[in-house]
Parts: structure tokens; sequence; C-alpha cells
């Protein structure tokens, strides 16, 4: 093939700018210290919402919507030190006509010369906000994730308190029961006494009155079926919210709020059955203030009965645990809430007694380190599971957390115990404390970051064969142009020589370029791109010929003969390989030694082999050969 033909495959600086120009994520190139705009491809132009109008324009002149950032201060600092800025900022930028404020990753990266001095600027940007808002999202769930947490700890303090006023009341209860029993007692006698002095009825009956008047818990008497109040302590009209008025009036007229409540009918079934009615934690509207107010009740109905058995009249007595109920309900909803919580993040939650040791897991944590169900462990046969890797980092980041009285967050590798596939997990956790300040429980939960992981791997595997299918070009482009470099100083023709030199450097700024560009760029897509199409394989290694003995003639190399061979595949990537499996057996094998290529059809397949003269793959390696 004659130079001119050669000329024809090589790419020019400005095909190559036009390469990048076709890149998804936005770039430009600046000079000066005004800020030239030299280059932006179309995703830069899109970013900032411009048309091509702003190229040759210095950058706050083009895009005068950034004036007042500070980004002209640091593409100065990048100018003058030559040091790379990166990282991740806000930005103002006018898209569809509408000023927005979105999180952008940026890279500032000083161009240089051959002398080192950096004569321009390149400038890669790519929109994060939705990444960001993702982030800040996971951070305000966290926030709400602790301030559930805090909430069920003060849920459980006041709980704690309201248990000790209910055992209180209890006692209280006790108390009044015994009184309930002397009453019935000091009953039984009154009704024996009835029996004997039935002509005293009436003295006996307000001495009964009294007795209820004074009893050390709420209490009234309704008579008959009509539910007469006939009397009513004070403790009881300060409970119904009523005065001594409702005395001698029926139940439903003093009280009407209770017309559609069960207590009418309570005392109807009291008084018609003669069997006494215990009711706990029954829910009651009572008009106090003006106002209906619920609350919850504790009572007992006992019927009092004629000599003949049958019901006269029924004493009522009560006791308000409104406070009680009302606290351990709210317990039990943010309780929850909590689960509701966690159960939306995918969390699991587990809690350690760090006085036994013993480890409490939710159903989720369960599941992600594969403990089958009704299985006790410790915190130890927890740290068992993690990689040892990462164990006494965790170890460490406990400690630490306890001693520092803070929560702790740490990333490791999991090896469940059922044998599943080993899990990444990102845990949290915080310890609590008695009143000396030794820690007597920690709680924390884990999240399985697993599929998080699996992308930053596929990210890092992309990036790195790309880097390598690029630079292959590349060091082609600069080996002609080292030829024609050594050609024209052979012929003396120093016009050929200068412009070869530059266009070397030039070659080497490319390289410098995409180097960066290759550092800093994210994986967008998972999976390589196959272009198909019928190529002539024939065609393709004679080309390998021509590059191989271009550059590498310190070895000798022996193409066997091949005929016409039309392949379906793709051409670049066929041709990258056969390059490096080239280049590979020139590097590893002895200088001046032979190197052969060939290619032959077997069972419709092109067979293409490489054999050099080199000590070879060790045997142990070979079933890895297609490994990263």
């Amino acid at each position: 093939m004659g130079l001119k033909e050669q000329d024809k495959n090589r790419l020019t600086d400005s095909a190559l700018l036009d390469i990048i120009a076709l890149s998804a994520d936005a770039m430009a190139i600046y000079t000066s210290e005004e800020m030239i705009i030299e280059f932006a491809n179309d995703a830069m132009l899109a970013f900032w919402g411009k048309g091509r109008e702003i190229i040759g324009l210095p950058l706050y002149e083009g895009v005068l919507e950034l004036q007042g950032q500070p980004f002209k201060q640091m593409l100065r600092e990048v100018l003058m030190t030559g040091i790379t800025n990166a990282g991740v900022i806000t930005a103002d930028t006018k898209i569809d006509g509408v000023l927005q404020t979105h999180y952008y990753e940026y890279e500032y990266r000083a161009i240089k010369d051959a002398d080192g001095l950096t004569y321009a600027i390149l400038h890669r940007a790519a929109n994060v906000t939705e990444r960001e808002l993702r982030k800040i999202k996971l951070l305000a769930k966290e926030a709400e994730i602790q301030a559930l947490n805090e909430e069920l700890t003060t849920s459980n303090e006041e709980l704690s308190e309201t248990n000790e006023e209910l055992a209180l009341i209890n006692r209280e209860l006790q108390t009044s029961n015994v009184d309930i029993r002397r009453l019935n007692k000091e009953l039984q006698e009154h009704t024996a006494n009835l029996r004997q002095m039935y002509n005293t009825l009436a003295e006996s009956e307000g001495r009964f009155r009294e007795l209820v008047r004074q009893a050390p818990v709420a209490s009234f008497i309704v008579k008959g079926e009509g539910m007469i109040i006939e009397t009513a302590n004070d403790l009881m009209l300060k409970m119904i919210g009523k005065d001594k008025s409702i005395i001698g009036k029926p139940l439903i007229e003093a009280l009407p709020e209770i017309k559609e409540q069960p207590f009418e009918r309570l005392l109807a079934e009291v008084y018609r059955t003669g069997e006494t009615f215990y009711g706990n934690e029954l829910a009651a509207y009572l008009e106090r203030n003006g106002s209906l107010q619920n609350g919850y009740y504790k009572f007992v109905y006992r019927p009092l009965k004629n000599p003949d058995g049958s019901s006269h009249s029924i004493v009522c007595i009560a006791f308000d645990i409104t406070e009680q109920v009302t606290a351990r309900k709210a317990a039990e909803q943010a309780e929850e809430r909590l689960q509701l919580a966690v159960e939306a993040t995918e969390l699991g939650v587990w809690t350690v007694d760090w006085t036994t040791g013993n480890l409490t897991l939710s159903e989720r944590s369960r599941m992600i380190h594969g403990i089958p169900p009704g299985m006790k462990i410790s915190l130890e046969d927890s740290f068992d599971m993690i990689d040892p890797k990462f164990r006494e980092q965790v170890k460490d980041n406990i400690s630490l957390a306890i001693a520092e009285k803070k929560s702790f967050r740490v990333e490791h590798l999991l090896h469940p115990m059922d044998g599943s596939p080993s899990r990444w997990l990102r845990s949290t956790g915080k310890a609590t404390y008695d009143d000396a300040g030794k820690p007597i429980l920690m709680t924390g939960a884990i999240l399985d970051i697993s599929e998080e992981k699996r992308n930053e791997q596929r990210k890092n595997d992309f990036i790195s064969m790309v880097s390598h299918e690029l630079k292959t070009p590349l060091t082609s482009m600069n080996g002609f142009l080292q030829v024609l470099q050594r050609n024209a100083k052979r012929n003396e023709d120093e016009s050929s020589v200068s412009l070869s030199s530059k266009a070397i450097r030039q070659v080497d700024r490319m390289m410098t370029l995409i180097n960066g560009f290759l550092n800093v760029s994210r994986l967008e897509n998972n999976q390589i791109y196959i272009e198909r199409k019928c190529f002539d394989m024939a065609e393709l290694i004679r080309e390998s010929q021509e590059d191989s003995l271009l550059h590498m003639s310190n070895h000798q190399f022996v193409f066997a003969p091949m005929e016409s061979m039309m392949v379906n595949a793709d051409r670049d990537k066929i041709g990258q390989v056969l390059n490096n499996l080239i280049s590979n057996a020139a590097k590893y094998s002895p200088q001046g030694s032979t190197i052969h290529v060939a290619c032959q059809i077997e069972d419709a397949h092109a067979v293409v082999s490489v054999r050099d003269e080199g000590k070879g793959i060790s045997a142990g390696d070979l079933s890895r050969i297609f490994d990263r």
C-alpha cells in the first residue's frame, strides 16, 4: 500500500474532535485567560442551552447566565497551576429558556504542551441532578428513620412511665376491691337487716346511699327499670362532668350522650339477669365543658336484690384509665409506623443485648443473613459471616461508635449462613446506655447494596476495556508518523520532518485528552455493542501484516497464504483482538524470533492462529484465558 493510500486511512485531528463530539458527556475546550470556547460538542451546547454561534466567544460572553458564579476563577486556577479541578457543584443554566438549578459532576483538566505548559483546558460535565436528589432523599429517609427510632425510644419511655402509673392504679384498684368486698359485706349485712327489719328500710337505704357517697372510688346507684339515678358521689360526678342536679333523673336524661353507646343496654341486662358485669377498657364519649370527650374506663355493675332475688337497684363503680390506654395505643402506633418505614426501605433491623451478646434480627435481616427461622445467634456468630477482609473494620467501627457514643456506618461483604451468594451490605447502628454510661443495647439496620456494587464493577470493567481499545489506533498512527519522520530525515526533507514532528505531538496530546476523558467517564450501559457485518478476513489479516512489518521490525513474521474468506462479525473488534495477539506475541518472545500467523476454514468457521517462540501461558492459567 502506498503512502497516499495510508493517508486516506489516517484520522485527522478534526476527525478525532468529531468523534469526541459524539460523546454523550458534555465536553468543551477553552484557551487563554479569557476562556475562549475553542470547541464544544452537542452535549455541552445542550447543557448550556446554546447554539454553535458561541464557538470562538469568551465563556462568560457566550453563556451569560454563568456570570456571578465561581467557574471563571476555578478555570483560571487550572490554567495557572496546571492542576485538574474535579467534583460536584450546583449551577444555574438556562434550559429551553428557563433558568434552572442542577447538580453537575465536572472536571477542568489542563492540556499541556511538550514543555509542560498549559495552553488549553478540557471541560467535561455530566448532569447528576437525579443521582444527587436520590442521595438527598436517601439521607432524608435515613434521618426520618432516625427520627422514628428516637420517637420509638421516647414512646417506650412514656410507656414505661404509663406502666408504672398503671401499676399504681392497679394497687389502688386492689385497695378499692378490698373496699368493694367490705362494701359487699356491708351490703349483705344490710340485706340481712332488711329481712329482719323490713319496716326500717328507708333508714337503711339512707345509710347505704351515704356509704356510696363516701366511697373512695367513683360510684353511683340507679334504681328500677327506669334507671333513676338515686345517688352519686363527688368522684363519679367529676368523672362524668356533671353536678348533683342529675340525681333523681333517668340515666338517659342525665347523660343523653350515652344513648347510642352500650351502657344503658348493659345496665338493663344486669337488672334483668341479676348477674354482675365487669367492663375493661370500654370506650365512652361523655360531654364535658360543652364538648364530647373520648375516654376509656374500667367498671363494675353489681345488682342489688330484694329478699326474693329480684333486682331493685344497681351499684356502679368506675375507674378512668384513659391516660394508660392512650399511652399504650400511641406506643403501638409508633411501632407500626416504624415497621412500615423499615419495610418501605427494605431495611433489615437488628438489636444486640450488650450484656448477653444475644442478637435479635428482623425477618428481613434473617433473610439477608440466610439464618433459618427460630435459630438464635450471637453477635460473634454474625461476625463469622463477614468476609475476613472486612471483619476487623466492622468491629473497629462498632467499638469506636460505643466509645464516642455515636452511630456507625460501614460497608462490608457478607457470606450468608445458608450458602447463598455473597452480599454487599451497608450497616448502621447506635448504642443506648444506662445511667452509668455503660452500653446496654445497640440497635441498627442493614441494607443490601449488592446490585450497586455490581454496577460499579461493570463500570470499571467497561472503562478498562475501552481505554485499551482506543489507545490501539492512536499507537498505530504514532508509528506511521514516526516512519514518515525517519523517511523525511533520510531524504533531508526538513519541511516534512517539521510537519511530522508536529503531528506526533498532536497525537500525544490527543492520547492525553482521551486518557483524561476515559479516567472520569461514567458507565451508562453495561453491554458492549457488537456491529456485525460481512467482511473479508483475508483483507483484515493483510492489514495486520502491514502494521506488524512497520512497527515490529525486531521479529520475523510469517503470514500463511490465504484466499478470500467472508465472515460475519464486528470487523473492528476482530481486528483489535488480532492486533493484541500479534503485539503480545512480539512483546513476550525473544527478539529476532519468528511469529507465525495463519487463518483457515474449519467447520464453516474462520480459525485464526498466532504462534510465537515465547514462554507461553502456564497450564494453571489456561482455564482463565477469557477472564478479565
